[in-house]
């Protein structure tokens, strides 16, 4: 055998060899992550979940990304509380409707605030109509669920002190 032929096939056997020890690596991670159904299902169709598991996850990134548009709305309100009262002359705590709402400007704070009540109602209700069989997906519906009820909450706090009668009125 001439050495020309013995280094082909050398780097025959270590292509082989390497290409084989990362199908292995990766089957093992794959396994180990998905299981043999996931693995087998991502190799025969291209993703490792079931089309009902696939949809919820869409649904819930869907959300996600509402949610995200919902809390930076929610920041807006706040801050624009929170400069009203720093603009507050009044020896009152609490403070008027129209100072809000002026530093609210230039969006409308009692329909802004209305909205984000609405829907964030409708996220919780999407969010809770999402069935998810996979018991490792569970975890992540909880912490979306658990995000939306916490900037319901606030919402019904800046909701209850926009509804409260200003001093000055009574």
């Amino acid at each position: 055998m001439s050495s020309s032929r013995r280094i082909v096939t050398y780097v025959a056997i270590a292509t082989v060899g390497t290409v084989g020890a990362a199908v292995s690596v990766w089957l093992y991670r794959s396994v180990h992550g998905h299981g043999w159904e996931g693995t087998l299902r991502y190799i025969w169709e291209g993703d490792y979940y079931a089309e009902d598991v696939r949809s919820a996850l869409n649904t819930l990134k869907a959300l996600e990304t509402q949610v995200a548009g919902h809390a930076a709305l929610m920041e807006l309100i706040e801050t624009s509380l929170a400069r009203a009262k720093l603009n507050s002359v009044d020896d009152h705590s609490s403070v008027k409707k129209e100072e809000w709402a002026s530093a609210h400007r230039p969006r409308n704070l009692e329909k802004d605030i209305i909205k984000l009540s609405y829907d964030l109602d409708k996220l919780a209700a999407t969010a809770d109509a999402v069935v998810l069989q996979d018991v490792d997906m569970r975890p992540k519906k909880k912490l979306l669920s658990t995000k939306i009820v916490k900037l319901m909450e606030k919402a019904d706090e800046l909701l209850r002190i926009y509804q409260r009668k200003d001093p000055a009125s009574q």
